[in-house]
């Protein structure tokens, strides 16, 4: 997947033009942006959801076994067994998302066998 230009990096390729480096109003302003949109990305807070979901995905990973795979109802089910009052209104789908993360970031590893997605620990 191609990444995304940002603003920022528009800002960035500007500043490297040379026609717009010798023009001072433009390297003012366009340097004034950059760190506008520098003092924003710092100032950027994990919501409430996303806080959420990692304590989740802490759980995920508690509860699930190196040699067994499981598929996402599974974990699920695991999930729900540690503690009812907090994760019984958790989702299959919402849990299919974490374990696409986790198999992301290297954690989990996803394995399809006839046509079912099953999930081990790394």
């Amino acid at each position: 997947m191609e990444k995304k230009i940002t603003k920022l990096m528009v800002v960035e390729m500007m500043l490297a033009n040379e026609e717009i480096a010798k023009n001072e109003i433009f390297k003012n302003y366009l340097e004034n942006e950059k760190s506008l949109l520098q003092k924003k990305s710092e100032n950027r807070k994990a919501t409430k959801n996303q806080i959420e979901n990692e304590e989740i995905k802490k759980v995920i990973v508690q509860v699930m076994s190196v040699s067994e795979p499981h598929t996402a109802t599974e974990v699920l089910n695991l999930v729900k067994a540690t503690d009812v009052e907090k994760y019984g209104t958790l989702t299959n789908q919402r849990i299919s998302a974490l374990l696409k993360q986790l198999v992301e970031n290297g954690q989990v590893v996803k394995s399809i066998e006839k046509k079912v997605s099953k999930f081990v620990l790394v």
